[in-house]
């Protein structure tokens, strides 16, 4: 009697387990089916943000946007805009001179999204260092004003 209630109990628990499994097979694929995962490019380019060392200035035109490319849930990705994107070049580390940087993009806050591509993925920045002197001037006045 005993083995024969503990035989049903372990074929309960193998049926709820197995059950338990397939239902969460059925979710993922209904929920998928749904919201799929998709990839987008954002319609608008998004600005480039260049974060410089003082002391230094750009002497090159580099682009000012970039083409992000983000793959996420189509319900998330609706509601991302390039507000939410964060595109930049680091050159703090850098001196005067000729560098290509490479584009560092991320999604703000706890968005559910991954950045897929950047383009241009590099940017050429040329570098000169800003410097200043103060020269004394004086006036030296060799007629009578009219």
């Amino acid at each position: 009697m005993k083995t024969l209630f503990a035989n049903d109990v372990f074929n309960n628990a193998l049926w709820f387990g197995l059950s338990l499994i397939a239902a969460f097979f059925i979710w993922v694929i209904a929920t998928f089916q749904v919201d799929p995962i998709v990839v987008e490019r954002l319609p608008q380019p998004v600005p480039v943000q260049l974060q410089i060392a003082s002391g230094l200035l750009i002497t090159n035109n580099p682009r000012t946007t970039a083409i992000v490319t983000v793959r996420g849930q189509q319900s998330v990705l609706s509601a991302l805009t390039t507000d939410d994107i964060t595109v930049r070049a680091d050159l703090t580390q850098f001196g005067p001179g000729d560098y290509t940087v490479p584009l560092q993009a991320e999604i703000a806050g706890e968005r559910l999204a991954v950045i897929d591509d950047v383009s241009p993925r590099q940017l050429r920045i040329v570098l000169e260092e800003v410097s200043q002197q103060f020269v004394n001037v004086e006036a030296y006045i060799t007629d009578s004003i009219p």
